[in-house]
């Protein structure tokens, strides 16, 4: 069985609504068939496969959901995109699912304080710890079909979503639920995936989803026949959620089962944090040892050795900027072990070099509510509703008109609409030159950014151009408060340069929290919207920019870089700062250029930015095709246990399994395959597609039984 996979499976689909992916077609009688020839036992796991194709029943969880509308009052639990990312999910897959696979797809949240009571499903008991703890599920019906579960505990509830000093990641300050400090997220997320888990076998999902660290583990309380994908919204800079005790990682214990051998120290302080987290010693040496500490993160490996795919970074570049870093990793540590003493294999090196595993990075959707023609801050608003616009839009002819709305964008073909697209960026643009006490100066370009001023968002950079900009004839406003040293840096960076006398009436920094309808007022009324990040894991923001018209000019790392009417420069090498500098000036000289040389071909490239599509449907499609590619993984090693390993008989199975199979699942299992390193005889034969040809079943039926199969033929 041979399939040509350069050829793009989904390309038909793209411009039709709908999943790419073709349903398994296996008429009863088929059915029958293989199952005389595999065995009953084995046949379950290929019905495992058609199960999760035809009848996916999908939970979902993660720390944040964006806004719901419970009891009609909005609950909103959201920090970062993992949110929009989220709530766009709740609002978008199921409807989908539903139609083209008759499926069910729920969530699971931490009920944390400030969310209502909703209908009251059951309790479960767990032993974390040395103590029982209950926890109570609450369920409530999404108006657009998903099934959302709360988890109540006290222990959640001493997170808030309406307390900014008790946020969904800052607990309440004071005396520990777990009894000490550095227990207390463990003991919280170990009863939150423990529950998940409860969830699942409660409701029968077949797949589960998880989202970042702190819902992963959920995986390990699960059977293993489960299919499980776990998200990647941020890795930090280095793996999140990592737990210690003192001295636990010191001194090493040999064993012969584990190279670097056993960890020493507190064993107790150890046995607990095992326990509250439910990890038996065993999985943790296997799965989740980094130098002597637990690393959650690393649930990917257990993810990747039952699933074949460890984890799903938000954004393909990101898993680029992964793997590089796993790969600079893995350097460092050849490093150190060339330049330590002779007898370094007595020194535990965390990691060991081993990167993230088997990543597969998708590019997520962004839900149009945010495009121009939909945008709820520029929408027709009423007096009550102006009054609570931010009073940094002073003007008061300005305030007036978000009463009659700026609606713009929805006609982007016709000459008519285009115009009417150009007028209102030409209003919005006045509007932030008035309300930013800027030079009104239609002919100027504005380079606007909203962010947090801390490390990772690299503002630095933009600041020391900002007086070439103004030199160029361009005007800047920056909104967003410092949020760590180097932020505060920046912001008297800002400030100096603000009241400067070159840039007197070019140059607005408001260093403040930027609200929503501000927000909107600065990112439609720019030009060019910049984002010098270090790193940005999903990249929504330039979608968001782009879809009000604003070009956006970034550095291209982990999801920026998707906008193609957008403008990018790459620069890998944050030490050089100087250097990163000038890569930017770069690309601002070409884009002055272009606005006053040629501004007619800017104008295009504002209506084709604002024209682009970035639906949820094909990001839909891929996550759905890796939950089948890791349902066919299972039953590849089902078939290699249940036929001792023996190649012959498995890709014999196979051929006849894979036969009925639709070619695009086949052929993404096979280019899946061919990433992972370390691959069985077996797994190597599938990947390079040589399967046996097709052969009659009485064939197939004495190679298999020829094989010393465990499990015996059904007649």
């Amino acid at each position: 069985m041979k399939l040509d996979t350069r050829i793009d499976i989904n390309s038909e689909f793209r411009e039709k609504n709908e999943l790419p992916n073709t349903p398994i077609s296996m008429t009863l009688g088929e059915m029958i068939k293989l199952k005389n020839v595999l065995g009953k036992e084995t046949f379950r796991h290929v019905a495992k496969v058609i199960d999760v194709d035809k009848r996916p029943n999908i939970l979902m969880s993660a720390m944040e959901f964006g806004t719901l509308y419970i009891k009609g009052e909005p609950i909103t639990a959201k920090v970062g995109g993992l949110a929009v990312v989220i709530n766009d999910m709740i609002n978008n897959f199921p409807k989908l699912l539903n139609e083209k696979r008759n499926g069910n797809i729920s969530f699971a949240f931490m009920a944390y304080d400030g969310i209502p009571e909703c209908s009251y499903v059951k309790s479960f008991e767990f032993w974390v710890g040395n103590r029982l703890e209950k926890v109570e599920i609450y369920k409530y019906q999404h108006e657009l079909g998903a099934t959302i579960f709360f988890i109540d505990h006290p222990i959640f509830r001493r997170r808030s979503i309406r307390d900014p000093q008790r946020n969904l990641y800052t607990p309440a300050h004071g005396e520990y639920y777990s009894g000490r400090e550095e227990w207390e997220e463990a003991f919280e997320l170990g009863l939150f995936n423990r529950t998940i888990a409860e969830i699942q076998r409660m409701i029968g999902a077949n797949i589960y989803h998880a989202h970042d660290y702190h819902t992963g583990l959920a995986a390990i309380h699960m059977d293993s026949s489960v299919t499980v994908s776990m998200t990647i919204h941020n890795a930090g800079p280095g793996h999140q959620g990592v737990y210690w005790v003192k001295d636990f990682g010191g001194d090493r214990q040999f064993n012969s089962r584990f190279p670097f051998g056993t960890p020493g120290g507190d064993w107790r302080a150890n046995d607990y944090l095992l326990s509250i987290l439910g990890v038996s010693f065993e999985n943790y040496m296997s799965y989740f040892e980094d130098g002597g500490k637990f690393n959650s993160l690393k649930i990917i490996q257990y993810i990747e050795h039952h699933n074949l795919i460890s984890g799903i970074p938000v954004s393909d570049g990101y898993a680029k900027d992964l793997k590089r870093s796993a790969s600079e990793l893995s350097d460092d540590i050849y490093s150190q072990k060339n330049s330590a003493p002779s007898n370094w294999e007595n020194i535990y090196i965390p990691n060991d070099g081993k990167d993230m595993g088997l990543l597969v990075g998708i590019e997520n959707g962004l839900s149009d509510k945010v495009h121009a023609k939909n945008h709820p801050f520029l929408k027709k608003k009423t007096e009550v509703e102006i009054a609570h616009i931010h009073p940094l839009i002073s003007n008061l002819n300005d305030r007036r008109e978000w009463l009659t709305g700026l609606n713009f964008g929805d006609d982007l073909l016709g000459p008519m609409g285009i115009e009417r697209t150009h007028q209102m960026k030409a209003k919005l643009k006045e509007m932030l030159q008035r309300n930013a006490e800027l030079e009104i100066a239609p002919e100027k370009p504005i380079f606007v950014l909203i962010s947090r001023l801390v490390s990772q968002k690299n503002v630095a950079i933009l600041a020391e151009n900002i007086k070439h900009i103004v030199h160029l004839g361009g005007q800047v406003v920056i909104g967003g408060q410092a949020g760590d040293e180097e932020g505060h840096s920046v912001a008297s960076q800002l400030h100096h340069i603000e009241h400067s006398q070159q840039c007197h009436g070019q140059v607005r920094f408001f260093n403040e929290f930027i609200n929503k309808e501000m927000a909107a007022l600065i990112q439609g009324g720019g030009d060019f919207f910049v984002i010098t990040s270090k790193f940005e894991p999903c990249g929504l923001t330039d979608i968001e920019a782009a879809w009000l018209g604003t070009i956006p000019l970034c550095r291209k790392t982990g999801g920026l870089g998707k906008v193609k009417n957008g403008m990018y420069y790459e620069w890998a090498d944050s030490s050089d700062y100087w250097g990163e500098v000038y890569a930017l000036r770069s690309i601002i000289d070409r884009a002055v250029l272009k606005f006053q040389k040629s501004h007619d071909k800017f104008l295009m490239q504002r209506i084709e930015a604002m024209k682009e599509d970035f639906s949820w449907n094909m990001a839909f499609s891929k996550y759905f095709e890796n939950y089948r590619t890791a349902a066919c993984y299972k039953l590849i090693n089902c078939l290699a246990q249940n036929y001792n390993l023996n190649c012959d008989a498995v890709l014999s199975a196979l051929s006849l399994i894979f036969n009925q199979f639709p070619q695009d699942l086949v052929a993404s299992m096979q280019m899946i395959l061919r990433q992972k390193t370390n691959l069985s005889h077996a797994e190597f034969r599938i990947s390079t597609h040589e399967f046996f040809p097709a052969i009659e079943r009485e064939q197939t039926s004495k190679i298999i039984e020829k094989s010393n199969k465990k499990i015996p033929i059904t007649a």
